[in-house]
Formats: C-alpha cells, structure tokens, sequence
C-alpha cells in the first residue's frame, strides 16, 4: 500500500471545479474542523465576495471570525444569512447579515442568499451553507434534498463555487447517498492515527485515494450545536 501524499487546502480547492457545487462530508464538525472556511477563504480573490449561510453560530459572532485574518476578505464582501435557531438569529442588512426564521425556513433562507448576491459586489460569488445537517435534523429528507439542489443550481448561475458539508455521523447513509448526486464534486475528510485526510470525487486531476491534509489546515475554529 503507498503512502498518503500530504495534500493543503490549496491543492484540495485546485482539485475541485472553478464554478460548481461541492459536497464536503465528514463525521461531525470536530473532523471537518474549518477546512470548508478555509476553502472558502481560499475561493474569493481580491475582486470576489462570499455568502455564509449559518445554521449554527449567530451571524455577527461567525462574520468577525471569518474575516479576522490576514488572508479573510474585506468584511464589505461577506454577506451572512443567520438560519440559526430563535435565540440566536439577528439581521443587520446595513452590515450585510439576513434572517431567516429558523433553519428550515427555506424560502426566507433562499431570499436571504438573494439579497445577499445583490448586496455584494465581487467578479464571483462564493457560498457556504454552514451544514445541510441541521434542516435534516428537523425536516423531511427529500425536501433538504430539493432545497439543496435549489441553492445549488442557483450557485452554478453565477461565477463562484458553493461549498455544502455534512456530518455523516448524525447524516444517514441514504440521505448523504441522495446528496452526494446533486453537487459536482465531493470532498471527503475523516481522521486516521489521530490526523485530517481528504478524499476527493468528482474531479478532473489525479487524486487517488485518501490523501494527509497539512497539519494545522484544517484545526477546529468554529464551535455549535452539533
């Protein structure tokens, strides 16, 4: 068996398409840790803006942890949609952060990306859906499912990638499976000895099998509720 060859965040998003949606799977946010923000960050270039969909954490909390450092966008390019749940959620449009009502509020959360797009101005537009987990946690497979595929077609309109993780350990088989065949391309992350490796499909280069992720590309930042 060879060895796994040590893979950054940058040799990952290099693997993934320009324009497209993208399904990033592992068990739980401790194994993910930040890697889908950090292909996030990695995604928008000078010229570019990001959309945060948030399930989890509350917008103005997430909104200055993305963009404290010195590779984050210009806080101007961030635009935030907080689906979290009541308690939690905040809208200030004068600082580029929506609402929705809850987490399966889907058409307040796709209006939310809407705004969004016609707020922010960037040469593309890179989303993240924090986690399709938290709407599948409280409603119907099948119409997360669709909702996805919504968000998704919407991403592929427009220059920018969309990054979708899920967390396979609260996620059923049957439902990551259904998932899996709406995006263009699926990043795998799971934990081996102790270390990040990524597996990568649905991409055009080479990349066999489970490859290491660089130490410290992918350390947990983020903290919520599942």
């Amino acid at each position: 068996m060879s060895t796994p060859q040590t893979r950054t965040v940058g040799d990952v998003l290099a693997a993934l398409p320009d324009n497209g949606s993208v399904l990033v799977s592992g068990a739980g946010r401790e194994t993910l840790g930040r890697l889908p923000y950090q292909l996030l960050r990695s995604s928008v270039g000078v010229d570019d803006a990001a959309v945060i969909v948030t399930t989890e954490d509350a917008g103005d909390r997430l909104v200055r942890q993305f963009t404290n450092s010195g590779d984050s966008p210009a806080r101007s390019r961030v635009g935030v949609v907080d689906a979290t749940p009541s308690g939690h959620r905040q809208a200030t449009p004068e600082d580029g952060i929506w609402s929705a009502s809850s987490p399966v509020d889907f058409n307040g959360t796709g209006a939310g990306i809407d705004r969004c797009h016609d707020h922010l101005d960037g040469d593309a537009v890179h989303l993240l859906y924090d986690t399709l987990t938290t709407p599948l946690l409280s409603a119907d497979s099948e119409t997360v499912a669709r909702y996805a595929h919504h968000v998704s077609l919407r991403v592929d309109d427009s220059p920018g990638i969309g990054l979708f993780p899920i967390h396979t350990n609260v996620t059923s088989e049957r439902d990551a499976a259904r998932l899996k065949h709406l995006f263009d391309a699926h990043v795998e992350v799971r934990k081996c000895g102790g270390e990040r490796q990524v597996r990568c499909s649905g991409v055009d280069n080479d990349w066999c099998g489970w490859q290491d992720l660089q130490d410290g590309d992918a350390t947990t930042e983020f903290s919520g509720i599942v």
